[in-house]
């Protein structure tokens, strides 16, 4: 009993020593999440710990006699497994939960659409034994460009910010001495293609632009002379897709 009390005001002492040197360093702590911490531990099993909270700074005395274990600062973690990812594509975000109690907890998603100006929360999932968790999007339910940050045990993930591109055809055809560029865009939008032709330097050129029908398809014609080049066809990024590409198709070089 002699002993054991002698470890505990032991720890005690160093304890208050770990305090005082946590409150010199505080400023320094919160500018520094990322650095190492010491976890507490017990003297021995059937006794509860004898160190305080733990202390983020590379100065923190471990008052315990067993080895220290060191652990990550608390943070959740959020990624997408494609960016930017296909309209209606099956989307994957996933991350984990860095903490010393990351079993079972339970995470939100949050979203933010074009347009909005404020988040909703829109599933929920729990952790797996190491943290880890999951959320699967199904094809056809992220058609748009949007925002998500995920929060859980306290703590709130980066925000992810996810790209959309749509998804366009080309086809380029002869009819009658004239070039024929046609093909759609889907989702359906408003407005119009920028029709490009790859140069002999490699630069994409532009060649006009095609308005959109109802349906959002597209055609467009003009003289042809010798020779052939690439052309694709473009949509110009706005709130609620990124830049979007065609893939390319030879056609006869084109009159302006």
């Amino acid at each position: 009993m002699r002993s054991r009390s002698i470890v505990l005001f032991a720890c005690i002492g160093a304890m208050m020593v770990g305090v005082l040197l946590a409150s010199t360093a505080a400023g320094s702590a919160r500018q520094q999440r990322s650095r190492v911490i010491i976890c507490p531990q017990q003297v021995e099993p059937t006794t509860t710990q004898c160190c305080g909270p733990p202390i983020n700074t590379p100065d923190a005395v471990a008052c315990c006699p067993n080895a220290a274990l060191q652990c990550a600062v608390p943070r959740l973690t959020l990624a997408s497994s494609k960016d930017p990812a296909t309209a209606g594509s099956k989307l994957l975000l996933s991350g984990q939960l860095i903490d010393t109690s990351a079993s079972a907890r339970t995470i939100e998603l949050w979203q933010k659409l074009p347009g909005s100006s404020s988040f909703t929360q829109t599933l929920s999932t729990t952790t797996s034994s190491t943290g880890a968790y999951s959320f699967t999007l199904a094809k056809g339910s992220v058609m748009t460009n949007r925002s998500w940050y995920a929060t859980g045990a306290g703590l709130t993930s980066p925000t992810v910010q996810q790209g959309i591109t749509l998804v366009l055809t080309l086809a380029a055809s002869r009819r009658h001495g004239h070039t024929v560029l046609h093909g759609s865009v889907t989702p359906a939008t408003k407005g119009g293609v920028v029709l490009q032709w790859l140069n002999v330097s490699g630069a994409w050129i532009v060649l006009d632009r095609a308005r959109l029908t109802h349906s959002s398809r597209f055609s467009w014609r003009s003289r042809y002379s010798h020779g052939s080049a690439k052309v694709r066809a473009m949509v110009r990024q706005n709130a609620d897709h990124v830049a979007s590409f065609s893939p390319s198709a030879n056609a006869l070089v084109l009159r302006n």
